[in-house]
């Protein structure tokens, strides 16, 4: 079976792995850059995202917003609310902003807790 893809001019969205729990694993290709992103997504719309920078260690914000958010359009038409988490922390102040960008409004912040960080939860919104 082929795997589906999401394409633009700029970037390709393709799924690459689904487990036997039904996450999937979609991996993020720019089309220029030096970097890629994998998402994991959950059958119940929480994704989870990895970035690898390559040398330059540079990662193009509007490249990843136009991604999330058309994947984030695709996963609504298969009747899934997707939602995101993203750790408080002073490195992931540019991953705040893409969210936004992407389409996503601050839904929970997570209480403070010694075992882990605060992760504050964005949903995707349908504009």
């Amino acid at each position: 079976m082929k795997n589906p893809k999401v394409v633009d001019k700029s970037w390709e969205l393709m799924r690459t792995h689904v487990d036997s729990y039904g996450e999937e694993i979609w991996c993020l290709t720019p089309k220029y850059g030096d970097w890629s992103a994998v998402i994991h997504l959950q059958s119940n719309g929480k994704m989870y995202l990895t970035l690898f920078k390559g040398s330059k260690k540079k990662v193009d914000q509007a490249v990843l917003s136009s991604a999330l958010r058309s994947f984030s359009k695709e996963l609504l038409k298969r009747g899934i609310t997707p939602t995101i988490g993203v750790i408080a922390s002073k490195k992931n102040t540019a991953l705040f902003r893409t969210v936004r960008l992407a389409g996503f409004c601050e839904k929970t912040q997570r209480i403070k807790n010694r075992r882990r960080p605060d992760t504050v939860v964005f949903e995707f919104k349908k504009k």
